[in-house]
């Protein structure tokens, strides 16, 4: 689960729904969000939506995207928090100790 110069050495497929000429630049959401979620495992500290956010408003479907791109991979992302303002905090996490997984596995 790494990256080469910048690039993912795995495939993140878009929602079939994604016009063509939107494909690059939500390709390049959804690796920053990637690379979001890598440095916050490594410091050990959680990705706010509000960060997400800041990446793209539809960050939930880019979120999806890259869900179905690292379970593969034996890597989910889960809900692990959430303030009463309407914050939520998402943390990378291995597939097997993963609620979002074993909850939507069978819609993955």
């Amino acid at each position: 689960m790494s990256s080469n110069n910048g690039q993912l050495n795995f495939e993140i497929l878009l929602n079939p729904s994604v016009p063509q000429a939107d494909e690059l630049r939500l390709s390049r959401q959804v690796e920053e969000m990637y690379r979001l979620f890598v440095e916050a495992q490594k410091a050990g500290v959680p990705v706010a939506n509000t960060e997400l956010a800041r990446i793209g408003l539809l960050y939930q479907s880019r979120l999806y995207e890259l869900r179905r791109a690292l379970i593969p991979l034996g890597w989910c992302i889960d809900l692990v928090g959430k303030t009463d303002g309407g914050v939520c905090f998402y943390q990378l996490v291995r597939v097997e100790e993963s609620r979002f997984y074993a909850k939507h596995k069978d819609k993955l």
